[in-house]
């Protein structure tokens, strides 16, 4: 399931739909619809509501409002046959809600991970073994929306050392744990604060060896979204018309929800494509 640009896999599914959840996703995406159809709800920028199967969460900028909507929605659940665990749910407006691998304290959110690897251990030993640096990119794969740009040359490492060539080129050195160590750290404590619809956004695009990214602040200069993706094999040969051009789908979800995102001199979102060849771009490696 696709929700934002990002991809969700089921672990757990409510009972009656284990063995189809596209079923369980159908009939709330449906009862939302409706929901939707037959009250006046706000505008997205004051309140949006989250689905996931069957887990549904509220978030608006006024708690009286959302409260409303609340009570709406749980009569409207009722009346089209949904029954409500009021035991796990939060039927009143809080500060502090988890929804979606996301901790969300008034408008600012941060990741959570329910597993994931112990930092203790790892100050006394290196990880040796693939399938542990496997985890360790997987667990800040997790995370992939607060890791800063600065500290992408580290994936680059981490990810050579799950092959035998590279890894052999590349030895994974004493200062290499210690800026894993603080980087384990830092994604968990990194904040990113809510889109404000009204206001601009400074996006900054660039690249690296190995990765384009995307950084972006609100008018306050605090950060509200980052993003990375690995080049393959033969993005690592295009310009950097190119490689900023594969930047800017980072941020395209953005520009679903805020509209056009402009920058000095160029319109970035959704107009900006490639309409000639970047002449440093050689084409495609052959064998």
């Amino acid at each position: 399931m696709c929700i934002d640009g990002i991809m969700y896999r089921w672990t757990v599914c409510p009972q009656g739909y284990r063995n189809a959840p596209s079923l369980a996703t159908g009939a709330m995406n449906n009862t939302l619809k409706k929901f939707q159809a037959l009250h006046s709800l706000p505008p997205q920028k004051e309140l949006k509501i989250w689905s996931y199967v069957d887990d549904v969460a509220i978030m608006g900028r006024d708690s009286t409002v959302v409260a409303g909507v609340i009570n709406q929605l749980v009569a409207h659940f009722q009346s089209e046959g949904w029954t409500i665990n009021k035991k796990k749910s939060c039927l009143n407006p809080v500060d502090d809600i988890t929804f979606l691998g996301t901790r969300y304290i008034g408008s600012i959110h941060h990741g959570i991970s329910h597993e994931g690897p112990d930092i203790d251990p790892l100050k006394t030993f290196h990880p040796v073994t693939k399938r542990h640096f496997q985890q360790l990119l997987g667990h800040l794969n997790w995370y992939r929306h607060y890791v800063e740009p600065s500290d992408l040359a580290l994936l680059t490492k981490l990810q050579r050392q799950i092959r035998d060539k590279s890894q052999k080129s590349t030895p994974w050195t004493e200062k290499d744990q210690q800026n894993l160590l603080h980087l384990l750290t830092t994604v968990k404590d990194t904040q990113l604060h809510a889109i404000d619809l009204s206001e601009s956004l400074t996006v900054t695009l660039g690249f690296t060896t190995n990765h384009v990214w995307a950084v972006v602040h609100n008018t306050h200069d605090e950060l509200v979204y980052m993003a990375h993706k690995t080049l393959q094999a033969a993005q690592h040969r295009y310009g950097t018309i190119k490689k900023i051009l594969l930047a800017k789908q980072l941020v395209e979800p953005l520009a679903r929800g805020h509209g056009t995102l402009h920058a000095p001199g160029a319109t970035l979102l959704p107009l900006l494509d490639a309409e000639r060849i970047d002449p440093h771009f050689q084409g495609e490696f052959k064998t």
